[in-house]
C-alpha cells in the first residue's frame, strides 16, 4: 500500500512536467531564442556614438523614459525594419513615441511618430509595440529610439525584405 502514494505521484509528475515545460513567459516568447546584448561597446555612427549595433539574433533590455542609439546592419538596397518593443513593467504610459531610422551616409531617415496617443493603450494587452521604418542602402544603419513612457522594455529589430505599404 505505501507504494501507490509513489506510483501516483510519479505518474502524475510525468503529466505535469511536459505541460510545464510547454509554459513560456511573455519575455521568453518574445525573444524567441534570442541572446541578450549588453550594448558596453560604442559604435560610432552618423558622427556621434551608438551604444552598439544589435543583430536579427539578438535583443536589448532596457528602459524609456530616455532613448537609445543602435546601429542595424543590413545586406539589401532596401530594407524594412521592424522594431518590437516589449513593455515589462508599465509605470507610466506616455504620449510620444519616436522611431528613426538612418539610410547609410547618414544624410536621410524614415521616422514613425507617435505623439498625443496612450502609448499603453497603443500596446494593447500584450504589452508591445511595433514600428517599420525604411532603410536604404547595404551596411550601417543608426536606429534612434526615443519615449516619454516609463517602463523596462525589451528591443528586437527584425529586417525584411522590401518596401513599406504606404496605406
Amino acid at each position: 500500500m505505501s507504494s501507490i502514494p509513489f506510483v501516483l505521484r510519479v505518474a502524475l509528475a510525468s503529466l505535469l512536467l511536459p505541460a510545464l515545460a510547454g509554459c513560456a513567459s511573455a519575455e521568453q516568447i518574445f525573444t524567441e531564442g534570442r541572446v541578450e546584448n549588453l550594448c558596453v561597446q560604442a559604435v560610432p555612427a552618423c558622427g556621434r556614438p551608438a551604444r552598439c549595433a544589435l543583430t536579427r539574433d539578438q535583443y536589448l533590455r532596457t528602459q524609456f523614459p530616455g532613448g537609445e542609439d543602435l546601429i542595424v546592419r543590413t545586406e539589401t538596397d532596401e530594407t524594412v525594419l521592424r522594431v518590437r518593443m516589449l513593455l515589462l513593467d508599465r509605470r507610466y504610459p506616455g504620449t510620444e513615441l519616436l522611431v528613426r531610422a538612418y539610410d547609410t551616409g547618414c544624410r536621410d531617415f524614415d521616422e514613425v511618430l507617435h505623439r498625443d496617443v496612450d502609448l499603453f493603450r497603443l500596446a494593447g494587452d500584450e504589452g508591445i509595440l511595433e514600428v517599420e521604418v525604411l532603410v536604404r542602402g547595404r551596411g550601417d544603419h543608426r536606429l534612434e529610439i526615443f519615449s516619454d513612457l516609463a517602463s523596462a522594455y525589451l528591443l528586437t529589430v527584425d529586417a525584411a525584405h522590401g518596401v513599406l505599404d504606404e496605406q
